[in-house]
């Protein structure tokens, strides 16, 4: 039992039962960030992709306030061979909008430039790297989510200590979701630029 639930389960918490067991801050965010970077970094380090990065493929432990990445079905190694000739993804998180994605202020369109075609032919096929950079949006729309959620039923009583946090939270987002696949930021890239790691 790696952890107490999924994120999915916690996020529900602050919905449905105005319970903030571990999200109490945008500090938790940023920290809950770090720690999933961290375990992609070592993924990607490897040469290895999660791809399906979502609150449900992360377990959350409540008690120790750790967390752990799971789920592995669609992780690839690269060169990627198995991926970018049959690429998937869950709607909502994965950089393509699919015409029945539902929309919500959560979890707003996609207009990621992953999967279009450039000179007839796929960003990814040309150049395979840019594979690791789903991680990167997958993780940066998750916690859009999160931080959304957070901030719509979370009554806050000392805005000032939680506005650079705020800001750096959706300076990171802003990198992960960049829709140009070219510019995001990688999760390497993203533990330097805010972490001054790597």
């Amino acid at each position: 039992n790696v952890g107490y639930r999924d994120l999915l389960d916690s996020i529900d918490d602050i919905i449905t039962n105005n319970e903030y067991n571990i999200w109490n801050s945008y500090k938790t965010m940023i920290y809950f960030c770090h720690h999933i970077l961290m375990g992609l970094s070592f993924l990607h380090n490897r040469k290895m992709c999660h791809l399906d990065i979502k609150p449900e493929n992360i377990m959350v432990d409540v008690n120790k306030k750790q967390f752990r990445i799971i789920d592995f079905e669609l992780t690839s190694i690269e060169p990627f061979n198995d991926y970018v000739l049959k690429f998937k993804g869950t709607p909502g998180y994965f950089p393509k909008y699919f015409e029945y994605d539902v929309i919500t202020k959560y979890l707003p369109k996609i207009e990621a430039n992953d999967t279009v075609l450039i000179d007839g032919e796929l960003p990814m096929i040309k150049d395979r790297k840019l594979v690791y950079k789903i991680d990167s949006f997958c993780l940066g729309r998750l916690l859009f989510y999160l931080k959304n959620i957070y901030k719509d039923h979370k009554i806050i009583y000392c805005w000032n200590t939680e506005k650079k946090n705020e800001k750096m939270l959706d300076e990171m987002i802003t990198d992960l979701t960049n829709n140009d696949v070219f510019t995001r930021i990688t999760i390497n890239e993203c533990l330097k630029k805010y972490f001054s790691l790597i």
